[in-house]
C-alpha cells in the first residue's frame, strides 16, 4: 500500500472513532446535527472475521485494488474501493447493523465538510457505493458493510 492510501486509511480510522453516541455538528454536513446511534470500541485499518473480535461494535476497514489515471502533464490520480465492515453483538443484530451502517454512511458522506487541516489535502471525493447488512444471518451477531470509492491525486515525483 502506498503511503497516500495508508493516509487515506489512517484519516478514516480516526474519522469513525467519532462514532460515540454524541450529537456531530459538522458544519454545512448533510443531516447536520446528527446523533450517532452507536459507540464504536474498536476500529481497525485491516480485515478481521468475526472470530477475531472481542469487543462490539467494530469497525474494519481495508482497501483494494487502486487503479490509476494518467490526465497529462504529470498528473495522477488514483481511485480504490474502501471496505467498511462493522461488527456487532446486540439482541436485535438486525435493527443494530442497520444503525451502524447508517452511522458509518454518515461519517463517509461527512468528510468533505470537515476542516482542511484534518483532511488529507489530496483526497478528492469520497461516495458510498454500496451499503449492506448480513439480514440476521449471525444472529446474535451482526454485520454491515458499506463500499466506498475513494478518489485522490498522487502527487508527483520530485
Amino acid at each position: 500500500m502506498n503511503s497516500i492510501r495508508k493516509d487515506i486509511m489512517q484519516f478514516f480510522v480516526a474519522q469513525f472513532k467519532r462514532i460515540n453516541r454524541t450529537t456531530d455538528t459538522t458544519i454545512g454536513a448533510p443531516r447536520s446535527p446528527y446523533t450517532f446511534n452507536k459507540f464504536v470500541g474498536t476500529v481497525k485499518d485491516r480485515f478481521l472475521y468475526l472470530d477475531q473480535i472481542n469487543d462490539f461494535p467494530t469497525i474494519c476497514l481495508y482497501d483494494m485494488t487502486e487503479r490509476r489515471t494518467h490526465i497529462g502533464s504529470g498528473i495522477k490520480f488514483g481511485t480504490f474501493t474502501l471496505t467498511i465492515r462493522g461488527y456487532i453483538k446486540e439482541a436485535d443484530p438486525i435493527l443494530a447493523a442497520e444503525d451502524l451502517a447508517e452511522d458509518i454512511e454518515y461519517v463517509v458522506n461527512t468528510w468533505t465538510h470537515l476542516k482542511s487541516d484534518t483532511c488529507p489535502l489530496l483526497l478528492e471525493d469520497v461516495r458510498v457505493a454500496s451499503l449492506q447488512t448480513d439480514e440476521g444471518l449471525f444472529e446474535p451477531y451482526g454485520l454491515c458493510q458499506v463500499r466506498a470509492e475513494v478518489f485522490y491525486q498522487i502527487p508527483p515525483l520530485v
